[in-house]
C-alpha cells in the first residue's frame, strides 16, 4: 500500500517495571517495509525499539514526535488510548 493508505494508531503504554513505550499499530505491508519504517522512527527519535507481532515499539514516550514524523511521510497517524 502507498503511505497514504496506512492508517496507523500511536499510543503510549506502560510495561513491566514501570517503563513507557510508544506503540504503533495498524501497519499493512511486508515485514521488511515495517522494519524499514521502524528503523527510520528509531533514528529520528534517537531511541531503541523493536518490531513484534505486527506492531512497532519504541522506548519512551515518543507519541507526539512519531505522529509528526508519520504524517510528514504521508501516513494517516492518530493518537490512540491514553
Amino acid at each position: 500500500p502507498t503511505p497514504t493508505k496506512q492508517n496507523l494508531r500511536v499510543q503510549r503504554r506502560r510495561i513491566a517495571g514501570g517503563k513507557e513505550v510508544t506503540e504503533i499499530t495498524g501497519f499493512v505491508g511486508s515485514a521488511a517495509a515495517m522494519e524499514a519504517l521502524a528503523k527510520r522512527l528509531r533514528q529520528a527519535c534517537a531511541t531503541g525499539g523493536s518490531v513484534a507481532d505486527g506492531r512497532i515499539l519504541l522506548q519512551g514516550n515518543q507519541v507526539d514526535k512519531v505522529i509528526a514524523l508519520l504524517q510528514k511521510e504521508g501516513h494517516i497517524a492518530k493518537r490512540s488510548g491514553g
